[in-house]
């Protein structure tokens, strides 16, 4: 119930921005994947979505936060602080898993028989991507935490919107692995480490986020 409420209280920040979040995790990937040259692939489709629909959504609750002093309120009352951190990951990752189901539907819906996203999404796909996006998470977070949004905002944006690209590009210079043009499958058993992995930098995160909140709210 804590929890539930958490996630209201940060969708109510969000305003109107959560209904643009929900657009670019929806529309994001329709006009990548519309583009025939360059013709990007699912994995990037897919971070691009989440990558713009979770930057939009967070600067503006963090922007509410700073602007109302949110969390040093919320420390007053019967809310954990971990549980404060907690819940903006747990809503990171459901916006991730709303993009992928979204990216999911649109490649079986068709209009004129053309298919709204041109790829349907693996696995191995969707264990990337978390992958990739959960490295972000755990750096957009406490850079957050352990400072005002108005001094950061500049290298959220950054983060957020060109370090997944970056990422991505990087595995192209030091692995010759081009995954903003062609797909990469792995194996089920390391998709499911790699998930797992995730989740333990993001519990690790999670820490470091709740320390810069009690260190600012001392």
């Amino acid at each position: 119930m804590k929890m539930y409420s958490l996630l209201k209280k940060e969708l109510l920040l969000a305003g109107d921005y959560f209904w643009l979040s929900a657009a670019c995790a929806i529309g994001v990937p329709v006009l990548l994947s519309a583009q025939d040259l360059p013709r990007f692939s699912s994995v990037y489709i897919l971070l691009t979505g989440v990558s713009f629909s979770c930057y939009f959504l967070f600067s503006s609750i963090f922007a509410m936060e700073d602007k109302y002093k949110g969390n040093l309120y919320l420390m007053a009352i019967p809310y954990k602080g971990r549980n404060m951190v907690e819940a903006k990951y747990l809503l990171a990752v459901l916006m991730y898993l709303f993009t992928l189901i979204c990216c999911q539907i649109m490649s079986f819906t068709k209009i004129q028989g053309i298919a709204l996203t041109k790829y349907k999404l693996t696995f191995s796909d969707a264990a990337i991507v978390f992958f990739i996006i959960s490295m972000v998470w755990s750096i957009f977070f406490p850079l957050h935490y352990c400072s005002s949004h108005g001094k950061i905002k500049a290298a959220l944006l950054a983060i957020m919107l060109i370090v997944p690209t970056c990422v991505l590009i990087g595995l192209e210079r030091l692995a010759k692995l081009d995954m903003i043009h062609d797909t990469m499958m792995i194996r089920p058993v390391s998709a499911v480490i790699l998930i797992l992995f995730s989740m333990i930098i993001m519990r690790v995160s999670i820490e470091i986020s709740y320390y810069f909140l009690k260190k600012r709210n001392l």
